[in-house]
């Protein structure tokens, strides 16, 4: 117990100087800071903060960075908006010889202008459309199919018309050139 009472004066005198010391200096600040914002670490603004629902505490987002469902519960559906327009009202399916197989929206038959060259004029107006063109075949029976070419379909639109011009291979020298295939048109306006 001496020895204890021994050291006693030299422990406190070495407690008072650290005091003294730290307790003046910006090191001892910001460790009383720390000590003090660890104290309210849990909280935001004073208000704690819980992982399930409580009254008067903050509740952190999910993962999907919504409350969960137990906080706001989904709501009822709202009323189904109206029906949009159909994809497109304007469009044919055309033999090789320009004869219409299936058409929405064109007027009277289509010209064939030339080999590989058809125009074909709808109801209005197709400038400001997006107007697309493809080589294609369809079905001519319950089980049959005319073929589909292989060829591309280019076209360019004046007004009501579309001009639709199909390119194929001849077969001599892998040359492109006009070719009477059968192809469809649609206008997306």
């Amino acid at each position: 117990m001496d020895r204890v009472k021994a050291k006693l004066p030299l422990v406190l005198s070495a407690t008072a100087l650290v005091v003294a010391l730290f307790g003046a200096t910006p090191l001892g600040n910001a460790a009383y800071n720390m000590v003090s914002f660890a104290k309210n670490s849990g909280k935001v603004n004073g208000i704690k903060a819980s992982r399930a629902p409580k009254a008067n505490q903050l509740l952190p987002l999910g993962p999907n960075r919504k409350f969960p469902s137990s906080v706001v519960p989904e709501g009822p559906a709202g009323p189904a908006g109206p029906a949009g327009p159909g994809a497109s009202s304007l469009f044919a399916v055309v033999n090789a010889d320009g004869s219409i197989y299936k058409q929405k929206g064109v007027n009277g038959p289509i010209n064939k202008v030339d080999t590989g060259v058809y125009d074909i004029t709808f109801n209005r107006s197709i400038d400001d459309c997006a107007v697309t063109a493809s080589v294609g075949g369809h079905r001519t029976g319950p089980t049959t199919w005319n073929d589909a070419s292989e060829g591309v379909a280019t076209l360019r639109t004046f007004g009501q018309v579309a001009e639709v011009i199909i390119l194929g291979n001849n077969g001599a020298y892998g040359l492109t050139v006009h070719r009477d295939f059968g192809f469809h048109i649609a206008a997306f306006c």
